[in-house]
């Protein structure tokens, strides 16, 4: 998705397999070590931040750690956050106040 909209992503990074991917993060991965941030080819200071968030309930305190984590490390146009589980009605509304755009998207964890 990314690549396609002129970010700055390693052909490695879409080649690479689920084997590959278990070898490297193991398989349940520390959400933290997912986390990464990409640049626009055009313009390198046009970064946006990915975040995987856990299958917890996301509740409006998780939206504000987020946010204070990422004043204080880098300074980005965008983040993406990948939710596994709901977002509450208090927290779907905390984005909204973040100074860049955010977007959110669910997806849910395989059935083993």
């Amino acid at each position: 998705m990314h690549k396609d909209r002129g970010y700055d992503v390693a052909d490695t990074e879409l080649t690479r397999s689920l084997m590959e991917f278990r070898s490297i993060f193991g398989n349940c991965p520390d959400l933290d070590s997912l986390r990464f941030s990409i640049s626009l080819r055009s313009n390198p200071y046009n970064k946006n931040l990915v975040i995987f968030m856990g299958t917890d309930e996301i509740r409006t305190a998780n939206i504000r750690a987020v946010y204070g984590q990422i004043l204080s490390k880098e300074s980005i146009q965008g983040l993406i956050l990948i939710l596994q589980s709901k977002m509450n009605h208090f927290a779907k509304k905390e984005p909204e106040k973040f100074p860049f755009k955010v977007k959110v998207f669910q997806v849910h964890p395989p059935v083993v």
